[in-house]
């Protein structure tokens, strides 16, 4: 189950997203919501979530200041942002300083979900001791893709091999 936050100003949207998480089965769950970025930062301190979904545009402070903030606390905590913005306005930037996606939210409901689920997934699958070619095959990316995200999910964890990663996830109960 993963355990999804969502930080938007707009209700309608925090509404739309969680409709969109609540048709997915067993998958995700929505543990919190926030409307401004006093509200995602004490969600990301509070570690209830396995993702976090934020605006890029939040009425106290910019999503960028957020992300920024986050990382300095939290450095662990996959965050995903989501704008009205074009990507290349902002995603490489974002990625730069730690944001693990970035999607227009003109995105259709699959891509979200995928979005949300493959940086977790590649994470667990690693911790369960798959190889990059079988975490390949299973959520079918491609081996360099699946190398790329084992190399930020080490990175941003400050892990040194799978074997830590194995120990994060046991000890923080996220194998079943």
């Amino acid at each position: 189950m993963i355990r999804v936050a969502i930080c938007d100003d707009h209700q309608i949207v925090r509404a739309g997203f969680k409709q969109i998480f609540s048709t997915s089965g067993d998958d995700f769950t929505v543990v919190a919501e926030g409307a401004t970025g006093r509200e995602a930062l004490d969600i990301a301190r509070r570690e209830i979530c396995d993702v976090l979904l934020l605006d890029i545009a939040m009425p106290d402070q910019s999503g960028i200041d957020i992300l920024r903030t986050i990382r300095q606390g939290q450095p662990n905590l996959p965050v995903l942002i989501l704008s009205g913005y074009p990507a290349q306005q902002y995603a490489l930037n974002l990625f730069k300083m730690g944001a693990n996606g970035y999607l227009n939210k003109e995105c259709e409901a699959d891509e979200l979900k995928t979005a949300v689920r493959t940086e977790f997934q590649v994470f667990l699958r690693l911790a369960k001791g798959a190889t990059v070619s079988d975490i390949g095959v299973a959520l079918s990316l491609s081996i360099k893709t699946v190398s790329t995200y084992r190399t930020r999910i080490m990175e941003k964890m400050g892990l040194q091999s799978n074997s830590d990663l194995t120990y994060y996830a046991m000890k923080n109960n996220l194998l079943d």
